[in-house]
């Protein structure tokens, strides 16, 4: 297992999107059962992304215009980030 110093950081673009995709780059390698999912203002999931590596791409499908918000979760890390579809 690596182990990791510093700050792990995800980040997320283009933001706001235009609803086609957006791409999350995390500057650590995410654990076996990591997953990425975006919720809309509700809370509700609306995609999930399982396999999550350093750098991914998630298409969205024409979400409709609004916020939302994308969350990576594994064993050791939980991290929201708002972002908007134009």
């Amino acid at each position: 297992a690596q182990s990791f110093s510093g700050t792990r950081n995800m980040r997320i673009y283009p933001n706001p999107t235009n609803g086609e995709f957006i791409n999350v780059d995390l500057n650590f390698n995410p654990s076996e059962g990591s997953r990425l999912a975006i919720l809309n203002t509700q809370g509700v999931e609306v995609m999930n992304l399982m396999g999550v590596g350093t750098s991914n791409r998630i298409e969205l499908n024409s979400l409709t215009p609004g916020m939302y918000m994308l969350k990576f979760s594994s064993h050791e890390l939980t991290e929201m980030r708002k972002f908007i579809v134009k």
